[in-house]
């Protein structure tokens, strides 16, 4: 009777750790976490960020790649330290989200999918 307890807590236990591992490799390979991670990031950087000034001085910036990516590298170097660790972080998960698009479009045009 004694053994029969012990076996099931021990079982249970182990358990518990086996769930905890397969949730913890569901959440790394969600998308959708991904997704909720971006939002969140772009909803707690409006406090820091005025996305309407960006747009507005972005209207008197003419078409050419070259001036559009200066302005943007100019704006993220001058601004405060919490909007540069946002920005950083928006952009590895927007990294990490088309790195995910990637592996999906190869898998359904029948593409091996390499990781070199």
């Amino acid at each position: 009777m004694k053994y029969q307890k012990s076996k099931d807590i021990l079982q249970e236990h182990i358990m518990q750790r086996v769930y905890l591992i397969w949730f913890g490799r569901y959440l790394r390979s969600s998308r959708l976490v991904r997704v909720l991670l971006i939002m969140i990031i772009v909803v707690l950087s409006r406090f820091w960020i005025s996305f309407t000034n960006i747009f507005e001085n972005l209207q008197g910036i003419s078409a050419e790649p070259s001036l559009i990516s200066k302005y943007f590298v100019s704006a993220s170097l001058h601004t405060e330290p919490i909007v540069q660790v946002f920005l950083g972080l928006g952009l590895l998960l927007a990294l990490l989200f088309l790195f995910d698009i990637g592996k999906i479009f190869t898998r359904l045009i029948g593409l091996p999918f390499r990781r070199d």
